[in-house]
């Protein structure tokens, strides 16, 4: 529906009661009561969207401070408890919040914020630059009916992101037990985006593992046998599973099978890049595809859990993906490190590449580095004490000079004929090693993966 598509206004605004509202103090009180009027009555999209937006800042965005409007944490901690008992408890107010919020649901479109937020466009970095600075200085124009746009707007800066994220999950879950309660098309029409972004998202895996750059450097060249090209197909069987509501436990299993099967193989390309060289765009395509992958596991995650304290845990771990990433998704400052990130963490894996053998695996490659380490140090002693002593001879400056390089060069040779180890040589491969542990095993951040 177009953005600014009328619908039909709500004859008598529906409006708390105000007994359930004599827990704030009158002047939070007249404050919801005018904002959760205003979105009840709200008819244009437009209308709604602003409504909605000054609804959730002055419920969860309220700013900090002990001056005009400033509240605390706990005080904008107690707004949202407040909102949502609110709700529970008045039937007429839960009424009109949840009608005018299924309303600018079916007009809106969240395949965007599913399928393609926070995934940068396959462009040089000097056109995405260009793009994300020319929107800093020419504002782009309204687009209401997208939900990724309406979070953007929700969340102008680092300090509103971060607010947040302290969304306590029983309230979480207590929102969604609200919102859900009654069906209505806004619901439908979500089910639908959610279905074409995990869509979106299965085809963005898809052109960046049957790309040539990767594909040639996988275990699999050929296209028929790549579990990416089965990745589509075994997504249209879990998505036609899920919205039939039946077939969904072997349905899940197959996808999961296919996606553990692609990050086999790009865990393959990436030992080529190990072996072969630093390449940023296959560590673009790669980034892509785990970016991609990751959020379509914490979807099955919804898809695969019935409602539930559970499912609505999944919902915000999503949510918490989403608003990172649909943040992040127009800024400068993001753009640049996250693309000098790729080259700075193949070159420090690279760096450190010829000192390999300074690391231990095994019991018995410990042993040994225990014991070349404590000679080094012992050979490394000597050298401090043969330079204190030239030092100390008085001679003069040009031979004092070279014999104390002499002396150094001495010892390194010894270090090398010996097969003996200094800690001067190991921060480079210490720092390859904690970055292949921070790849290979994915940490856990604000109650999801981000």
């Amino acid at each position: 529906m177009a953005d600014g598509s009328a619908v039909p206004a709500v004859a008598n605004a529906v409006v708390p009661d105000r007994s359930v509202l004599s827990v704030l103090i009158p002047a939070d009180r007249e404050a919801l009561h005018t904002r959760l009027s205003a979105f009840a009555s709200a008819g244009l999209l437009t209308d709604q969207a602003d409504a909605f937006l000054d609804l959730a800042r002055w419920v969860l965005l309220a700013p900090e401070g002990n001056g005009p409007g400033g509240t605390t944490r706990q005080a904008r901690g107690e707004r949202f408890r407040t909102f949502v008992e609110l709700l529970e408890n008045d039937p007429r107010a839960r009424k009109g919040f949840v009608a005018s919020f299924g309303r600018m649901l079916a007009q809106s479109s969240a395949a965007n914020l599913f399928g393609e937020a926070g995934l940068p466009a396959r462009r040089s970095f000097v056109s995405e630059a260009a793009d994300r600075l020319a929107g800093k200085v020419v504002p782009s124009p309204r687009n209401d009916g997208d939900l990724a746009e309406l979070l953007r707007r929700l969340i102008p800066s680092e300090r509103e992101f971060r607010r947040l994220q302290r969304i306590p999950a029983d309230l979480f879950h207590r929102c969604v037990g609200i919102l859900s309660a009654e069906d209505h098309e806004g619901w439908r029409v979500l089910e639908r985006d959610f279905a074409d972004g995990y869509r979106l998202l299965a085809l963005w895996v898809q052109s960046q593992g049957l790309g040539s750059r990767v594909r040639s450097r996988s275990g699999v060249p050929v296209v028929s046998h790549s579990p990416f090209l089965r990745l589509g197909a075994s997504t249209g069987r879990l998505l036609e599973a899920w919205q039939r509501r039946r077939g969904l436990v072997p349905a899940l299993a197959s996808w999961r099978n296919d996606v553990a099967a692609c990050r086999m193989v790009a865990a393959d390309v990436h030992r080529h890049l190990e072996n072969q060289g630093v390449n940023v765009e296959i560590v673009f395509a790669l980034e892509i595809i785990e970016r991609s992958l990751t959020r379509m596991e914490l979807m099955a995650e919804i898809i695969a859990r019935p409602h539930g304290p559970a499912r609505s845990a999944a919902m915000q771990q999503l949510l918490a993906r989403l608003v990172y990433f649909t943040f992040h998704d127009r800024r400068l400052r993001h753009l640049v490190n996250w693309n000098l990130s790729l080259l700075n963490r193949k070159i420090v894996e690279r760096s450190g590449k010829t000192g390999e053998h300074y690391i231990a695996h095994t019991p018995k490659e410990y042993v040994r580095v225990w014991a070349a380490s404590a000679g080094g140090g012992a050979l490394t002693v000597f050298t401090a004490a043969i330079k204190l002593a030239i030092v100390g001879s008085g001679l003069a400056l040009f031979q004092e000079g070279f014999a104390a390089g002499l002396n150094y060069a001495v010892s390194f040779l010894l270090l090398q004929a010996f097969d003996l180890m200094l800690a001067t040589k190991q921060p480079a491969m210490t720092a390859a090693t904690l970055a292949n542990i921070i790849r290979d095993h994915r940490g856990v951040t604000w109650r999801g993966r981000l």
